[in-house]
């Protein structure tokens, strides 16, 4: 049984260079390890490194372990932890999740959920006409013991959606029909490229498809195309891509590839290379035993289980498919196993004792760190601040000045579920304004009900202002799983690493905790506080490592990985909840007293903080 690995670990010294580098052997024990290491004494899973739980890592949680056929820890405290979350709306992730952990814990929903979900589906079979809803829906219900009220219709929702190149896609084809589980007459469904990428062909969909067809008992259509489709996803490093290998590149994913595996199984079949999908997976492992979204990605839940429960359905079980392996170890790893990266980085407290111009920097070597509490201006009181539209109106906006650099918030969401706003240095602001008058129309245009897709977002409206310097800030509001993906997959591109993130507004709401998968993004891209925009009390702020306290040394230290979000929190033993870069996090975890903003005096409070 996989619990009875858990001891199999070791750790060796591994010299070169005149260092010495620790290393450890990880296998199916470490992963096992890994996963009771996010368990939480009250009950319910957390991310490693933080103090809070949540329903989604409760969820994958407790996925691994009854994948693994594991026990679960805490069971009764985790139930009661599940049992008091405020039920989310019908069909959301938060709230499919805690249904179903509650029945990995054994316990039965009431009839209410039941009958909800039959009183919901679609009169075209499905739920919010959306395969993902109507996936979810069917996944609860035969989970629960139930079936759809119309059962056949719900087939026909997935049928109606089926390309003839074999994928699933999000809008139905053109002549469909509703009233028969036959296909619609062949015809060439290629589309426009407008089209294609409104009708996307993610893997996801295709899985959500065939699955439920699955479950619903009917056979799958064109069920060759469909295997075909999700072979030729495979790339050559054994992992699987979101779309056939020949239409991206080097996109290899563990969620990717545990849908094709899953999938495939479903249809009796296998990835053309399965020995090259299983090592992928074991490459994807890191020395803390947990695995990555990709080799050499951090550690996460999700992504563990999704590697546990590829290796599960491919191998026949997990310790068939989990080869042990050696990692070389985190730098500086504490004996009771939490992260120490605080050497990274040297303190040396300052001799400045008179503040200049809000900022108080360090002398001599290392690297300061700043906490920066940015001035918020309105443009309605500062002349020259908005740009002027083509029809002399100006462009309604919110500018926010940084000392020597300008914030710029959009007006409402070019991309539905987006706010975007852009860090500059000084020497950047006209050409800033010049480009926000140019794109006015750009994006008036884009503010559609239904928004536009991630990619044309990123390459049309974020990258001419990463060309001319700024530093775009992304605020993913919850539930915006295609932007997350989105931007995994524009790293390396064009946009390579010059895109931040809002880990949480400053007025303390925490979005890496209300988006979980915000952490899917940590190492790929800067994590940064956000303008909240409702209260004024502040409770987060981008923590920065750098040798000038000025806009150009915050915006080189987002760019290189030396920023941290501190968002105040009542559930930490330290008051601070921290994302980003660990060493960084260290660093400011060791010397709270020098950037507590709140301990200090009022008018300081918007300006600045620092290490003293």
């Amino acid at each position: 049984m996989f619990r009875k690995l858990l001891c199999v670990a070791c750790a060796v010294a591994v010299t070169g260079c005149g260092n010495t580098r620790r290393t450890t052997v990880v296998g199916a024990a470490s992963a096992l390890s890994y996963t009771l290491s996010a368990a939480k004494p009250e009950g319910g899973f957390g991310p490693v490194f933080q103090p809070y739980r949540g329903v989604h890592w409760t969820f994958f949680g407790l996925a691994i372990l009854r994948t693994a056929g594991a026990p679960i820890p805490n069971r009764v405290e985790t139930a009661s932890f599940l049992r008091e979350q405020p039920a989310g709306p019908q069909l959301s992730e938060p709230d499919f999740q805690r249904v179903l952990a509650l029945h990995m814990l054994g316990f039965v929903s009431d009839d209410s959920t039941i009958s909800g979900l039959k009183a919901t589906q679609g009169l075209d079979g499905g739920w919010n006409g959306s395969i993902g809803a109507t996936y979810r829906a069917i996944e609860l219900l035969t989970t629960l013991g139930a079936k759809p009220v119309f059962p056949e219709k719900a087939a026909q929702f997935f049928v109606d959606r089926l390309s003839q190149d074999g994928f699933f896609r999000e809008i139905p084809r053109p002549g469909t029909r509703s009233d028969s589980l036959r296909i619609a007459s062949l015809r060439n469904d290629s589309t426009s490229e407008g089209s294609a990428l409104l009708w996307t062909e993610h893997i996801w969909n295709t899985y959500c498809a065939v699955q439920t067809l699955t479950k619903l008992g009917y056979e799958v259509p064109w069920r060759s195309r469909v295997r075909t489709w999700l072979q030729s996803c495979q790339n050559q490093d054994g992992g699987f891509s979101f779309l056939p290998a020949s239409q991206v590149t080097q996109s290899s994913d563990v969620w990717y590839t545990w849908l094709a595996i899953d999938a495939l199984r479903a249809l009796g079949a296998v990835p053309a290379d399965s020995l090259g999908a299983v090592a992928f997976i074991n490459a994807c492992q890191n020395a803390d035993g947990g695995f990555g979204d990709r080799p050499g990605r951090q550690s996460r839940l999700e992504s563990t289980y999704y590697a546990i429960a590829a290796l599960n359905s491919l191998c026949g079980g997990v310790e068939a498919g989990l080869k042990e392996k050696v990692r070389v170890q985190p730098p500086l790893i504490r004996r009771d196993g939490n992260r120490d990266n605080s050497a990274n980085y040297l303190y040396v407290p300052s001799v400045d004792r008179v503040p200049s111009r809000g900022f108080r920097s360090l002398q001599g070597r290392g690297l300061p760190l700043l906490a920066t509490g940015d001035d918020i201006v309105s443009t309605d009181s500062v002349r020259g601040e908005r740009a002027a539209g083509a029809n002399g109106a100006q462009v309604p906006g919110l500018v926010e000045t940084f000392p020597r650099s300008v914030i710029v918030r959009l007006p409402g969401n070019v991309r539905a579920g987006c706010c975007v706003s852009f860090r500059i240095g000084t020497a950047q602001k006209s050409v800033l304004m010049g480009l926000l008058r140019d794109s006015e129309s750009k994006w008036a245009a884009g503010t559609a009900p239904t928004g536009i897709p991630w990619e044309v977002f990123l390459e049309r409206y974020v990258k001419p202002f990463v060309t001319r310097g700024a530093l775009p800030v992304l605020q993913i509001e919850p539930g915006d799983q295609a932007g997350i993906y989105a931007l995994t997959e524009a790293v390396g591109t064009g946009l390579s690493s010059d895109v931040a993130v809002a880990a949480a507004l400053d007025d303390g709401t925490d979005l890496a905790r209300t988006c979980p998968r915000i952490e899917r993004l940590n190492g790929l891209v800067p994590f940064t506080v956000a303008l909240g925009g409702v209260s004024r009390e502040e409770n987060a702020r981008t923590l920065w490592l750098g040798n000038k306290p000025d806009s150009e040394g915050f915006l080189e230290a987002l760019k290189n990985g030396r920023a941290v979000c501190a968002v105040r929190t009542g559930d930490s033993p330290t008051g601070v909840v921290f994302y980003g870069d660990p060493g960084a996090i260290a660093f400011a975890a060791a010397h709270p007293q020098a950037w507590a903003w709140w301990d200090m005096p009022a008018h300081l409070r918007t300006t600045h903080s620092s290490v003293r």
